[in-house]
């Protein structure tokens, strides 16, 4: 199985005042000295919400869960987030339980992350995977932040969403998609164009082609071989077409 380094579109700094920020070619600046431009985006908290009817929908037909997360594209020396023990290609799940799914986008997420960072220690569940044998292994790891608002984290990260709780009926499993596949694109869009990712089912409900399908780019975010910049890829990259609900 190859592996090829890909261009990461959008990347969020974990800095003060941190915004999306889509690159004219891949970034080259380390964590510690990125300053995207914009006003700091409002802390997160929990929406307390219920699945919605798209993903119940999409979980019945295709046989999975759809677990939505973020990737560690990138880690500064010496920062917070190296300090912590976070590594590129982790999968961040959620901090003090309160996961992607549980605020309208990315960019309260990792507000609301640091927020809490600088207010004392803050444990961050990660999924950190050593070979395509074997599950991931879950970590949790502690991140503190100066009260400084100009600390960082040091942390770039890249969103994704990742079959999980698959059954050998349902359609996913029937395409060859594996537990902790991750999407990368659905009909050609990129996750990276569409970052609230959770309303992320009902969006991709929108997607659906002349047929009733979509089809999906899959594959395994992992770190880059050394000396490579962008220091993730996406490995073994294929297409996959998925049937949506009938409306």
């Amino acid at each position: 199985m190859s592996t090829h380094p890909v261009a990461i579109v959008a990347w969020l700094w974990l800095a003060a005042g941190a915004t999306f920020a889509t690159p004219a070619a891949p970034a080259t600046a380390g964590p510690a000295s990125a300053t995207p431009p914009g006003p700091a985006p409002s802390a997160a908290t929990p929406s307390g919400t219920a699945p919605s009817a798209a993903a119940e929908s999409l979980k019945t037909l295709w046989g999975a869960r759809l677990l939505h997360a973020l990737v560690v594209a990138d880690v500064g020396p010496g920062s917070v987030a190296e300090k912590a023990g976070l590594r590129i290609g982790d999968v961040l799940e959620s901090y003090d339980r309160i996961t992607v799914d549980d605020v309208p986008g990315i960019e309260e997420f990792t507000a609301g992350l640091k927020s809490a960072a600088r207010k004392g220690p803050v444990s961050a569940k990660v999924r950190r995977f050593e070979g395509d044998s074997e599950p991931p292994k879950t970590l949790t790891v502690e991140l503190r932040l100066p009260e400084d608002p100009q600390a960082r984290v040091g942390l770039a990260v890249h969103p994704g969403v990742f079959f999980l709780d698959m059954t050998a009926e349902g359609a996913a499993a029937k395409a060859g998609i594996k537990p902790w596949d991750c999407i990368d694109s659905v009909e050609g869009e990129e996750i990276s164009e569409h970052p609230r990712l959770s309303d992320f089912e009902a969006h991709l409900l929108t997607l659906k082609n002349k047929d009733g399908n979509v089809r999906l780019a899959v594959g395994r975010w992992r770190p880059a071989p050394a000396g490579t910049d962008p220091k993730i890829a996406f490995e073994g990259e294929r297409e996959v077409t998925l049937p949506i609900p009938k409306s």
